[in-house]
């Protein structure tokens, strides 16, 4: 209990410290205090006894790509694995939503989820397999997705489904327009794991709902619904 109150200070420090700051530092800021718990003994405990962990083999390639005028349509195509958020997938988006943002002609830009939810989150095997975690924190600010798609933001929407649990959540809530199946629920359970939201999840969320709801749903990592997003403005609208 006292390493799980261990990643709860540190969450609500930085949402405290947050407030006021551009993306860009308070994502620096989130990448820090995540880097900072991967070394903690809460996580290594959780990574005990989470024990070993098996996937289906990651689909090849876990995104499909089509582009239809001046819409591109991106895919997450894993459902074999939830749509986890894998490295290669991770990889994927980065060189598409790079090239997106580079491209003269500014496609619009709409995230699907492939099969019966849209992401799970973290592919657990990745997890705890950095060896050298300042590297790792200085890749994970190179390669931001979230980041993408916030300079991407009023060109991109996203449509939910199932489950959105973690980075399947904190990534894409930095697009400008968010949508939900009325199946659809949402959870944040990081500080369960001894961590943090580390995928943007500090900063998205808290720019829709506000630090303090930002904080009760990240603390609680409980469920909430399609009608609750919509109540908090963590989506835009239900459809379907």
């Amino acid at each position: 209990m006292a390493d799980r109150g261990t990643a709860a200070t540190i969450l609500e420090r930085l949402l405290r410290a947050q407030r006021g700051m551009n993306f860009e530092q308070a994502l620096e800021m989130e990448s820090l205090a995540y880097s900072t718990l991967l070394g903690g003994a809460a996580f290594r405990r959780w990574l005990v006894a989470r024990g070993d962990v098996s996937s289906a083999p990651i689909a090849a390639p876990p995104l499909q790509v089509a582009r239809d005028g001046n819409t591109l349509t991106l895919m997450l195509n894993d459902p074999a694995n939830r749509n986890a958020i894998s490295a290669p997938m991770r990889d994927g988006l980065f060189d598409i939503l790079t090239n997106a943002l580079d491209d003269p002609t500014q496609p619009h830009i709409i995230i699907k989820g492939a099969g019966k939810c849209f992401s799970v989150g973290g592919h657990l095997p990745e997890f705890g397999t950095a060896s050298d975690l300042a590297q790792a924190y200085l890749i994970r600010m190179e390669r931001s997705i979230a980041r993408l798609i916030d300079a991407l933001r009023d060109r991109c929407t996203v449509h939910f489904h199932g489950a959105v649990i973690g980075s399947g959540l904190e990534v894409f809530a930095a697009a400008a327009r968010c949508t939900a199946m009325p199946d659809t629920w949402f959870q944040l359970p990081e500080v369960k794991m001894g961590l943090i939201p580390g995928a943007g999840g500090t900063v998205t969320i808290p720019r829709r709902i506000g630090h303090e709801r930002a904080l009760e749903l990240m603390l609680s990592g409980k469920r909430i619904g399609a009608g609750q997003a919509l109540d908090w403005s963590l989506i835009d609208e239900i459809v379907g």
